[in-house]
């Protein structure tokens, strides 16, 4: 039987998928199928499908969050103020659809201005579908 190629000592039992070095038990890893040494030389390797998914999902979580603080911040407000307070958030999870948060005297004029939004945005998106086609 052949020696190890890593170590010289024991016996080889499985081949390397990377570099097709005779490796004994102790210089192979079973979950990867490549020796010791190309183990520990390997960078982590990230699913195909996941690369480039970190920023974004990073970002998705930071503007979750700002939102979130931002509307308990309107809410503390109103809530310590009393009935002088009006504001709203208008959020745009399915462009074009808006969301619209409002309360106070004011809650009527966000309700226009999220219309407005969304007809800026439909004539864009209507703009560069009729230049690109």
């Amino acid at each position: 039987m052949a020696v190890c190629e890593v170590c010289g000592v024991r016996s080889s039992r499985y081949v390397c998928q990377k570099c097709g070095r005779r490796v004994c038990e102790s210089c192979f890893n079973p979950y990867s199928w490549v020796c010791s040494e190309c183990y520990s030389g390997a960078e982590p390797q990230v699913a195909e499908e996941h690369r480039g998914m970190e920023l974004p999902l990073k970002l998705f979580i930071i503007g979750f969050i700002v939102m979130f603080v931002g509307m308990m911040i309107m809410a503390i407000s109103s809530l310590i103020l009393g009935a002088g307070v009006s504001g709203g958030v208008i959020i745009f999870p399915f462009i074009p659809l808006p969301i619209v948060f409002g309360f106070g005297s004011e809650a009527a004029l966000i309700a226009i201005i999220a219309i407005l939004l969304l007809l800026a945005v439909l004539i864009v998106a209507i703009a560069k579908a009729t230049r690109f086609s």
